[in-house]
């Protein structure tokens, strides 16, 4: 039991380290993700802008956060004179220097060419959309360091105890064997076990 407790708890603590390892670049992962999307954006002076964007290519706006200012309201044109739809899969926020953004909408560019980008209300910018896999990966990263942070702490812990009661034992029984042999030499006296015989007499 003892032994098993030492394998356990070290086996544990090895887990810990390495799920809060896990945890800790999966968080930085995540968050380096919202930093880059929102850096590489691009200001709209006059809140309007024009992006050269082939078939399938993705767009985000985002707008500054300023309580006195209402959101930003924009409207996507196509290289064909259509409006493109503005979607908003989730909420995505990040800062530059002093200053908050979070997302307005995105969109996807139907046909190559010319898209043009205007906005109401509030600062806006446009930049590429989020990479969602960096993010999930990111978030599951955090996960998975929280599950194997807590894997091995509770091995820890039952490691710990198996250990403590297995050194006890050993404690205890080694000083159980000491009483013992003491008490049967003293009480043998070389004669098997019975009382030694009487003096013969005179």
């Amino acid at each position: 039991m003892r032994r098993f407790g030492a394998v356990l708890f070290w086996l544990g603590l090895v887990i810990l380290i390495a799920g809060a390892a896990i945890g800790w670049f999966g968080g930085t992962r995540a968050v380096e993700a919202v930093r880059t999307t929102v850096d590489e954006a691009g200001p709209m002076p006059g809140s309007a802008a024009t992006v050269q964007l082939e078939e399938g290519d993705r767009r985000t706006i985002y707008e500054q956060t300023q309580s006195d200012i209402p959101s930003a309201s924009c409207q996507v044109i196509g290289p064909d004179g259509g409006a493109l739809e503005l979607s908003r899969s989730a909420e995505v926020s990040g800062s530059l220097g002093e200053t908050s953004y979070i997302n307005v909408g995105e969109f996807e560019a139907a046909t190559s060419g010319t898209h043009t980008v205007t906005c109401t209300g509030a600062t806006t910018l446009i930049g590429p959309s989020l990479d969602f896999s960096s993010l999930g990966a990111g978030a599951l990263g955090v996960l998975g360091g929280i599950l194997g942070a807590g894997l091995g702490l509770l091995m820890m812990l039952i490691g710990a105890i198996l250990w403590f009661v297995g050194r006890s034992k050993d404690r205890d029984r080694r000083t159980g064997q000491g009483s013992q042999g003491y008490g049967s030499g003293s009480y043998d006296g070389g004669h098997g076990g019975r009382p030694p015989p009487p003096p013969p007499s005179g």
